[in-house]
């Protein structure tokens, strides 16, 4: 059903300036939709995630079409006409875009998942100077540090068993390592989600439910090391990157438990007087049970930068931040060896 009402919206369009306004502002309005459901804890997202890659799919198909139809209607191409270019493309554009996938999931299926020992150990790294061991699950990934930089998936099997392969012959020095409590598919059905773990995270990750208490977790947390990972490229924010926010200017007011509040047109900003350097920005959103997103970070170390995401309701703020800081400390403070 996805798929034909995005087919019709466009396909019989016969203005080039109506094709394009409408087919941009199809694709803008799924867009909004797709990083509006990833960013729902809710089981309707799998419902969701394959209708909007169906609309998607029939605004293509649409667009398609009616490109056609105009181009050969410009050049006088009287031999096809829109009852053959329609029922042609409305049937193609899946079938091809079902070859596309299912090539995607042959090349997935001829390459082995890493082996059971990779699995079962941790594997070492340096962060900013200092040992940590992570274990191998999808919801971490991990940038290299030095003179060769390379980014590790661990929920995409030919980096984890690269991974493995170069931890297994020492200690790797790691720029950047990142932790998503998404509550993906694969991370809870991986390896590392079978069985119990000594995570204090491991519940949240592997077995929290929609319904269950807010979690005390960020949505995603960041560590970096100072001076050798760009932390502009998490949210356009890190440690460096808030120091830098101009909030001094802006209208205060001050909250519960040394929390301060400033805002302006767009963004709302909260700093805490407990902890040093602490940046928060947020902004408006219709999620439930939360009005906010917010992305925050300071130092954590002289050598290592900590930002990360949550939700939380703008009145309750102090209490919510204060709670996913421990949070987020907790990860680090997991892995450390």
């Amino acid at each position: 059903m996805s798929y034909a009402i995005g087919f019709l919206l466009l396909a019989f369009l016969r203005r080039w300036h109506l094709l394009l306004l409408t087919g941009a502002g199809a694709v803008l309005l799924l867009w909004q939709a797709w990083r509006y459901i990833f960013t729902e804890d809710s089981p309707r997202i799998m419902f969701a995630t394959p209708m909007i890659i169906l609309a998607f799919l029939g605004v293509v198909s649409g667009f398609l079409a009616a490109t056609i139809v105009l181009w050969t209607r410009k050049y006088s191409r009287r031999w096809v006409s829109s009852v053959t270019i329609l029922p042609a493309t409305f049937i193609a554009v899946p079938i091809v875009a079902g070859l596309f996938f299912w090539q995607l999931v042959s090349m997935k299926a001829r390459r082995p998942p890493p082996s059971p020992l990779c699995f079962a150990r941790l594997h070492p790294v340096i962060l900013g100077g200092g040992p940590l061991a992570l274990p191998l699950t999808p919801a971490i990934s991990v940038v290299k540090g030095g003179e060769h930089r390379s980014d590790y998936s661990f929920g995409i099997d030919s980096d984890a068993r690269k991974f493995c392969k170069e931890t297994a012959a020492g200690p790797m020095r790691i720029a950047n390592v990142s932790i998503g409590f998404g509550r993906g598919y694969s991370t809870r059905k991986s390896a590392f989600c079978s069985e119990a773990r000594p995570y204090g995270w491991w519940y949240d990750l592997c077995r929290r439910e929609h319904d269950d208490h807010p979690s005390n977790y960020p949505a995603l947390v960041s560590f970096y090391a100072l001076g050798e990972y760009d932390g502009v490229k998490f949210r356009d924010l890190s440690a460096d990157e808030f120091a830098k926010v101009r909030i001094a200017d802006l209208p205060m007011m001050t909250l519960s438990s040394g929390v301060q509040r400033y805002a302006d047109d767009r963004y709302i900003y909260f700093t805490r007087s407990d902890i040093p350097g602490y940046r928060a920005l947020c902004y408006e959103t219709a999620q439930r049970n939360s009005d906010i997103y917010c992305v925050a970070g300071y130092k954590l170390t002289a050598r290592i930068g900590i930002a990360y995401e949550f939700h939380s309701k703008a009145e309750d703020f102090p209490e919510r931040s204060a709670i996913v800081d421990l949070g987020a400390r907790d990860v680090i403070a997991s892995l450390m060896q």
